[in-house]
């Protein structure tokens, strides 16, 4: 019956003097206390057999097992005539399953992974995956190593992040230490990780983050350039009306100058009459009248000169305005786009540092 229990356990009868019979489970991994083991050789069974107690003693042991005696007396009579008891041996169900948890973790993770695992004095196993760089110090049977020491001794999980420098590929470390049924750390379980990837994503999140930091600030100065170009075509914009206005103001004074051309020329006519009439005592006031007329033609044409010059300055400063007006225009647009494009820039650069914390938390 004893042998189909599912345990890791060893069934012992002993007389006074030694163990007399021995059955273990299909599971049962114990060699300790043999057939003839003298009671006397077992503090338990002494105890027991001198005192009539059950004994139950529980030893934790290095490897990160736990093997618990429980020894019953066996009366007849009144009087003791010997002893049963049962040994058990317990693992912590990390250590038992580490070959399955290994697979999974190593299937699970997109570079391989190297896991181990310890006792509180040695390393117990490990599994790693191709590519993945082994320490030459995590070998079975070497002391743990120092994180694995460090997890065990702080009794919590460990989180490390190692620099390729050091095995030529960023590592992430992660360790747990074991803890037994009583709670006591009974050993440590760790998964080393590869970061390539991590680093590239970090890497490439560091450098859009400059870029964009780079591009951002020529947007900045485009949008102050631009913002500089439409105050100055709205100051020319300005200077033109003001230009336009003068020469509206020249065209009006032309067309009194014009005006008074035409009536001194009528007066000089008038004059050259009087004169021819006057004969030749009007003969000098003829000379002045011919100065008056030369005079009011001289005026004419120079007014039909400056009109000509105000018309085309005119001319000109309409298709200075409109080009002035589509300037302005233009850079009113301009800066638009560069405030969407600065806000996407932005959103870009939020987007990288993201990114960045993501890749530093894998």
């Amino acid at each position: 019956m004893a042998e189909v229990l599912p345990i890791d356990a060893v069934f012992i009868r002993t007389d006074l003097e030694k163990v007399i019979d021995r059955m273990g489970t299909k599971r049962s991994s114990i060699k300790d206390i043999p057939v003839g083991t003298l009671v006397k050789e077992v503090g338990a069974i002494s105890n027991c057999l001198n005192t009539g107690d059950i004994q139950d003693q529980v030893l934790h042991l290095t490897d990160g097992s736990t093997t618990r005696i429980e020894v019953f007396p066996m009366e007849e009579g009144g009087e003791i005539k010997g002893a049963v008891g049962i040994i058990s041996r317990s693992v912590h169900p990390i250590i038992r399953h580490f070959n399955v948890i290994s697979e999974i973790v190593e299937d699970v993770s997109g570079e391989g992974a190297l896991t181990w695992i310890t006792d509180t004095e040695k390393n117990l196993a490990f599994n790693a995956s191709e590519g993945v760089p082994l320490p030459d110090s995590i070998k079975v049977g070497n002391k743990p190593e120092a994180f694995a020491l460090q997890t065990m001794k702080k009794g919590k999980k460990d989180v490390l992040d190692i620099g390729a420098e050091m095995y030529g590929v960023p590592l992430k470390i992660w360790a747990y230490p074991l803890v037994n049924e009583d709670s006591q750390v009974c050993g440590s379980f760790g998964v080393i990780m590869p970061r390539r990837n991590a680093e590239r994503v970090k890497r490439m999140a560091l450098n859009n983050e400059q870029s964009i930091g780079e591009i951002a600030a020529v947007v900045e100065e485009i949008s102050a350039t631009a913002a500089g170009i439409s105050e100055s075509e709205a100051k020319l914009f300005d200077m033109i009306m003001e230009i336009n206005n003068i020469s509206e103001e020249i065209n009006a004074i032309t067309e009194f100058v014009n005006e008074v051309a035409a009536e001194t020329k009528l007066l000089g006519l008038n004059a050259a009459i009087e004169a021819a009439r006057a004969g030749d005592a009007g003969r000098g006031f003829g000379v002045v009248a011919d100065e008056i007329r030369k005079l009011s033609e001289q005026s004419r044409s120079t007014v039909k000169a400056i009109k000509e010059s105000t018309d085309q300055i005119q001319n000109l400063l309409g298709v200075a305005k409109e080009s002035s007006e589509n300037t302005a225009k233009s850079s009113e647009e301009q800066a638009a786009a560069l405030e969407e494009v600065a806000a996407t820039l932005s959103e870009l650069s939020a987007s990288a540092e993201k990114l960045k914390r993501i890749s530093e938390r894998i």
